[in-house]
């Protein structure tokens, strides 16, 4: 997605978000970083960088709607049964 397109989409997001209630907990499953990076021809770490960077914002938008409590799953013990 454009950068401006996004940035169009995350106001209206922000817009729709601001108009009711924030929770008091939310919770976000990390995944796909993997995949990510394999999509776009990239090492795996670099996938790993850019899923960091994502999280980094979620953290902002929680602590700017004032959320209390954020709940991250980043790791499976079924990882360690994935061919390396």
């Amino acid at each position: 997605m454009s950068n401006w397109l996004y940035r169009l989409y995350e106001r209206f997001l922000w817009s729709q978000v601001k108009t009711g209630p924030s929770p008091n907990h939310i919770g976000l499953i990390l995944d796909g970083n993997r995949r990510f990076a394999r999509g776009r021809g990239l090492a795996q770490n670099l996938g790993h960088e850019e899923g960091s960077k994502r999280v980094e914002e979620f953290l902002r938008w929680c602590r700017r709607l004032d959320i209390k409590v954020v709940t991250l799953y980043g790791f499976s013990t079924e990882n360690f049964n994935r061919p390396e």
